[in-house]
């Protein structure tokens, strides 16, 4: 009897998966493009001298184009105003 249980749960188990896929899918598109964008779009100030990384902006003079994420920025970027290394900013 206690195996014919087991067996009834497993069969569940992919259906209520399922549904969990459908209920996260959405929720996901429930999420505009604009708030996607602004999640993933987020500024960066600088922490030595306050410059803000803004990311629809680039740093046209570092050669970083426009739609840029922080998190996109080529490793040896530096702040354009004071120097300081990408370590150096945090969220804003």
């Amino acid at each position: 009897m206690a195996q014919k249980r087991e067996w009834s749960l497993l069969r569940q188990k992919p259906e209520a998966l399922y549904n969990n896929h459908k209920a996260i899918s959405r929720e996901s598109r429930n999420i505009s493009s604009r708030g996607m964008k602004e999640l993933i779009m987020k500024k960066y100030v600088c922490g030595v001298c306050g410059y803000v990384y803004d990311p629809a902006q680039g740093d046209k003079d570092g050669g970083v184009a426009p739609g840029t994420a922080f998190e996109g920025l080529p490793a040896g970027w530096s702040c354009p105003v004071c120097g300081a290394a990408k370590a150096e900013f945090a969220p804003e």
